[in-house]
Formats: structure tokens, sequence, C-alpha cells
């Protein structure tokens, strides 16, 4: 398998490894910390799985094949027709995000030497380098509105957050004095801000005219990999208070006020990803596999009303990870290991069916919505 990571992103995994390893081998929770829901860990149903709704067709999503030293980006339907490839070979490809109007497609490669940002039609055509400068700059988002990009940069000497338009004009550096590495940046849908991890394990935001950023989470509280509620009034984040024996899944008002433990369980959690109509919170949690003595990822949905959570993915695709939910909200799209290879699972929440869309033999990860 190929190892197509910047050494920003090693910094981050890393980080976020260590996180986790933190209630990796914790007993039961003693329901402290924030004020929280209390959700259960549902096992989904032993019966035979039934297909995935017929809508899931009409969803489309991009992916990255990767090959010994390069990549190349496909897309096709969520039921896995309709495959065609955008961008083949030359390099490795991350990082895969749509413009708001699903006409282009960012990412971050090494295709000219050092990881730059680039964008290229949906289509294929148009490929356009928007950074080429010394030193890595990697995992872009597009703003709301599609005109600007928000993205990590070295190129100051540490790894700040930075926004420029989306021709690569006017970068400007964002966080040039928190003396940390930035990483995970995550736009409002209202375009007023823009969330990131500072050193692995705190949250902040900053305005992407500028300004000075504001950490959100407190000295004792690790926190990493925020996500906003789809009306920019919340962020969600895996967390650890003091007295959490592992990583949980936390919510917050925009401003950090009323910090709430939304999880309970022993297993941490990591990467929470709100469904655009904030009813439910996918995450991973690390299970602990006897059979394999070895812990893993699994993939569960929150219903934020009741409290319950349930594993979504308690299947033989393992190490789910990069969670991703369509524009509707019925599906989701994430990486599993399967067979020996990376695979990118498309799941039906409602029904809990699942299936690869791509069928190469192939590594395939990083999966992305069209909107």
């Amino acid at each position: 398998m190929p190892s197509p990571c910047p050494r920003a992103r090693a910094l981050l995994v890393a980080s976020l490894a260590a996180a986790l390893a933190l209630g990796a081998c914790s007993g039961d929770d003693d329901g402290g910390g924030a004020t929280e829901a209390t959700p259960g860990s549902t096992a989904p149903e032993t019966t035979a799985p039934k297909p995935l709704d017929p809508a899931v067709a009409d969803e489309r999503l991009a992916w990255v094949q990767a090959r010994a030293d390069d990549s190349s980006i496909f897309a096709g339907n969520g039921d896995g027709t309709e495959v065609t490839p955008v961008l083949k070979g030359a390099g490795i490809y991350e990082a895969l995000s749509w413009s708001p109007d699903g006409s282009r497609l960012l990412f971050d490669s090494d295709r000219d030497g050092d990881f730059d940002v680039w964008s290229v039609g949906a289509d294929g055509t148009d490929l356009r380098n928007l950074t080429n400068t010394d030193g890595p700059d990697g995992a872009p988002v597009w703003s709301p509105d599609g005109r600007e990009v928000a993205f990590f940069s070295e190129r100051a000497g540490e790894y700040d957050l930075w926004v420029m338009g989306a021709d690569g004009a006017n970068p400007r550096n964002l966080t040039p004095d928190l003396g940390g590495e930035v990483s995970t940046p995550a736009w409002s849908p209202d375009g007023a801000e823009i969330a990131f991890t500072l050193g692995g394990n705190r949250i902040g935001v900053v305005a992407p005219t500028g300004g000075a950023p504001r950490l959100l989470t407190a000295d004792d509280v690790i926190g990493f990999t925020p996500a906003w509620s789809g009306d920019s009034e919340r962020i969600v984040f895996a967390g650890q208070a003091p007295d959490d024996e592992a990583s949980q899944v936390y919510e917050m008002a925009r401003d950090g006020s009323g910090p709430r433990r939304l999880t309970s369980s022993a297993d941490a959690k990591s990467f929470p990803v709100p469904s655009p109509d904030g009813r439910r919170i996918a995450f991973l949690a690390s299970l602990y596999e006897e059979e394999e003595t070895r812990f893993q990822n699994d993939v569960f949905v929150l219903d934020v009303e009741s409290g319950e959570a349930t594993n979504a993915s308690s299947t033989p695709i393992a190490d789910e990870r990069l969670l991703t939910w369509s524009p509707g909200g019925q599906f989701l799209a994430y990486t599993g290991l399967a067979r020996g290879e990376d695979e990118v699972i498309v799941l039906d929440v409602e029904s809990g069916a699942s299936r690869p869309v791509g069928s190469s033999p192939a590594d395939e990860r990083n999966p992305a919505w069209r909107p």
C-alpha cells in the first residue's frame, strides 16, 4: 500500500492516534465529564442484508484509486454504475472536495514534486496547480459560495491555515502566531468562520477575512476534527475531558459555550460528522475484536434526539474511516479494508445495506459526494 501523506498529515494521524490511545484499553465509563446524553450501542440484526435503496443511483461521488506510486481519481454513481476516470496517474492524490456547484474537484497531490493544492473540472479538463510553492500544502476545502479555498501550508515555516481565491490568487495566512500545527480545516456552512484543530488537541475558529483566531476548547480538554452542523450553530468534535476514559463525541455552540458529551461507552470515538439535517451524527468507534486480538474501527450512527448509537457497519469490512454523508443524508460513504485492499463503501443508513462502489483490485479511498 502506498504512503501518500505529507508530513502534515502524518503529524495529524499521530496526534489523533495518541488521543485515541488514551482510552483504547479503558474499562467502563463512569459517566463523568460534560453533560451527556446516554447512548446505547446496539448491534444490527443478523437478518439477510437488504439491497441499497435505488435512490443511491441518483447520488454521485468521487474517490481516489491508488496503485504503487501513483493514483487516479474516479467518479461514479452511489450504486457503482457509470464509473468514469476523472484524472489518471502522475502522482499521489488525496483529500478530495467538490465545488458547491459540482463542476470542479479540489485535491492535494505531489504530481509536481511537493504536495500542492490542485483543482480539475469534473470531466477531467482544466487541471490547475493552485499553490505551486515549496513545502507541502494540503487538505483543501471550498468555501460555501465556491469563491475561496481553505487549506493548510508550511510555506511560512509551520503548518498554518491559509485561504486563497478559487483560482489560487491572494493567498493569506489566517493563523501566523498560534505556535502550533494547524490541521483539519472545516468551513462553516454560512461561510463566516473556519474551524480547525491546533496541535492535534484543541479546537479553534477564525474568520476567513482575518482577525484573531479563537480557541474554543479548554486547556485540559483534548479536542480534534471539528465538523459543523448544517445551520452553522453547533460544532461537533471528538474530545476527551479529564474524567473521560476514552475520547467521546462532543458538541458545543459555535462560540465554544455549552460543551455537551453525546457518547459515554468506553470505546474511543473519532471523526464525528453530523448529517445534513442534524438529526444524526456518524462517527468511528475503536472496538476490540476478540478473534483478531486487535482494535478496529466500526461506523456508528447516533440519533441525536434519542441518544441511541447503533453500529452501522458490523460487517467483514475492517478499519472503517473517512466518513462522509450524501447530500440527502440517507447514505454514508467511507473507506474500509476488505480482501486486503482499501475499498470505498456506500452504506444505506435506513436499511443497513452496504456495498463497495469500485471494482478495482487497487486501493480505493477518500470518497467525496457531489453536492
